[in-house]
């Protein structure tokens, strides 16, 4: 299918285009929304890109338009979407997001910046591991990411050995998964008081320059903060 379908960078009316030459959607209806899927991972541009937050959807590929009248919006990247996508170096998340799938970005070697829905709500196993590049991910309107983040799953930012800008704000009761940010060697500090949960070895492979503030760890893993050399620090 050509690009002949519209949507919006950042929420609001749609005005650009949606490229199907590489993306197509499936239908989600506990999300009240659309899940972007890649269609043709060869075809997708090298560089920076901003994902569509709505579209027209189109049931298996027929063409077939469901909706004349309505655009729904995106919610959701699909499990594995962009993984091992070596030419992505940029991501803009728009705010229609409100989860990161499965392994979303794994091993996009080059990815280096992500700008984040504020929206967004889970992050899902694996979804930035072993991205060696990645330094940023920052919210569309500030240095602050992320309010009402719920989930973190386990390896979600594992091995982001360059991670440096990385400041979440939470639900009450958000959890991390395990080995969540195993070997993100070089965020300074990690705040998880509130949290319900901490997964064993969550800061596996942390040095002693690096900070995690707690508070209570009822109901963590025993083993949240083991294998690390992280300052543990009850505030």
């Amino acid at each position: 299918m050509s690009s002949v379908i519209a949507f919006t960078a950042c929420g609001g009316e749609p005005e650009e285009h949606v490229n199907y030459d590489y993306f197509r959607f499936t239908y989600d209806e506990s999300l009240q929304g659309l899940v972007l899927e890649i269609e043709n991972k060869s075809k997708l541009p090298s560089g920076a890109i901003t994902l569509p937050a709505y579209s027209y959807y189109y049931a298996n590929g027929s063409g077939e338009e469901i909706d004349h009248e309505k655009f729904m919006p995106v919610r959701k990247i699909a499990d594995g979407a962009f993984e091992y996508i070596g030419t992505l170096t940029t991501v803009v998340i728009p705010t229609s997001y409100t989860e990161l799938g499965a392994g979303a970005f794994a091993n996009c070697k080059n990815l280096t910046s992500v700008t984040l829905s504020p929206n967004i709500e889970v992050i899902s196993d694996n979804a930035f591991d072993g991205c060696l590049a990645l330094t940023s991910v920052l919210d569309d309107n500030s240095d602050t990411i992320i309010a009402g983040v719920k989930e973190i799953g386990d390896n979600a930012f594992a091995s982001c050995m360059s991670l440096r800008e990385l400041d979440f704000t939470y639900e009450e009761d958000f959890t991390v998964g395990d080995r969540a940010f195993f070997y993100a060697i070089t965020l300074r500090s990690y705040d998880v008081r509130n949290a319900s949960y901490v997964g064993a070895n969550a800061f596996e492979g942390w040095q002693s320059t690096q900070t995690v503030n707690y508070d209570s760890t009822s109901g963590w893993s025993d083993d949240w903060n083991v294998n690390s050399d992280a300052e543990f620090k009850k505030v």
